[in-house]
């Protein structure tokens, strides 16, 4: 009842500030309690584990971004937000040019140089059936990469600002052991000994997570390529996590359910979901059966079990 009156509230608040005015503070006023509104309404949703009403939701944050926001770059990420969600569906059709899906399109070129993307919830140690491909990682892993052709660690900036930021024994560890390193991060990070990966539009709307990040840099950097993926479940399993992957939510040797599905809520799943989706369309995807039947359902069925799989009522 009070989350009822204070959203209530909000919005018969932002309703009348919603009326014609030239003045900017009053228009900045709108804009930001109505964003906020529409957030804790998604966030709401989430934890009831009605995705349905939670997408709706963020499509209105969305909208709101792009007609009343004065953040280009802000406007930018909703462009892209409400593009991705449009082309599936989930958005009336809007007439949307989204510069990433221009960047995709033109690219020509084809790699004969293949990967593997071993994700975080493989159940056995790297397949050296592919031991000819570049092993691709998100994590420092315990096994030895030189048995692959090359290797790839991506982070993203919270692991290299936690763990390897002020550990130089650690740095040059994984300096010696992976082929390339690249750090994902919206805010400058200065090392000159690690490569900085493009980035997918992002902001508190949404953004990509891992598997999304790395697909979107190995287009860019080789075209289409063949490509095994292993691990990459979409957070559907139980265990979101396998027990060797050194995730930073892991508390006492257990995942904290609660970071994994607060980390989902603050990047947004069905737009992970579908971005992955639309990337994949630019790969060659060979025995990855198990992520193909993910990869393949529509957005309602993954939202669905989703919804199965995670405890979204742990959100603050």
């Amino acid at each position: 009842m009070l989350k009822f009156l204070r959203t209530t509230t909000l919005n018969v608040i932002a309703k009348i500030l919603l009326k014609k005015t030239d003045n900017f503070i009053i228009q900045y006023f709108y804009y930001y309690l109505s964003s906020r509104i529409l957030k804790a309404e998604y966030v709401d949703f989430l934890k009831e584990n009605n995705l349905t009403s939670a997408i709706r939701k963020k499509n209105e944050w969305a909208k709101l971004i792009l007609y009343f926001s004065t953040d280009k770059y802000e406007k930018y990420v909703a462009n892209h937000y409400l593009w991705v969600l449009c082309k599936s569906g989930y958005v009336d059709n809007l007439s949307i040019y989204d510069p990433v899906d221009n960047e995709l399109k033109n690219i020509r070129k084809t790699s004969e140089e293949a990967f593997y993307l071993y994700g975080p919830n493989s159940k056995t140690p790297p397949n050296l059936e592919y031991k000819d491909c570049t092993l691709v990682v998100t994590k420092d892993i315990d096994e030895n990469t030189d048995k692959f052709r090359d290797s790839i660690l991506f982070l993203n900036s919270i692991y290299y600002r936690t763990k390897i930021a002020n550990d130089k024994k650690f740095k040059n560890k994984l300096l010696n052991k992976y082929g390339n390193i690249y750090i994902s991060s919206m805010l400058p990070i200065e090392d000159k000994e690690f490569e900085h990966s493009k980035m997918l539009p992002c902001s508190e709307l949404c953004g990509s997570m891992a598997l999304g990040r790395v697909l979107y840099n190995l287009i860019l950097k080789n075209g289409r390529f063949d490509c095994v993926i292993e691990g990459y479940d979409q957070y559907l399993s139980a265990d979101a996590y396998s027990k060797y992957y050194p995730t930073l939510t892991r508390v006492n040797n257990n995942v904290d359910e609660r970071k994994v599905v607060q980390g989902l809520a603050d990047h947004d799943p069905l737009y992970n979901f579908l971005i992955v989706k639309e990337l994949s369309n630019y790969i060659n995807i060979i025995n990855s059966s198990n992520f193909n039947d993910i990869v393949n359902m529509s957005g309602n069925k993954y939202i669905k079990e989703l919804a199965n799989a995670r405890d979204f009522s742990l959100l603050a």
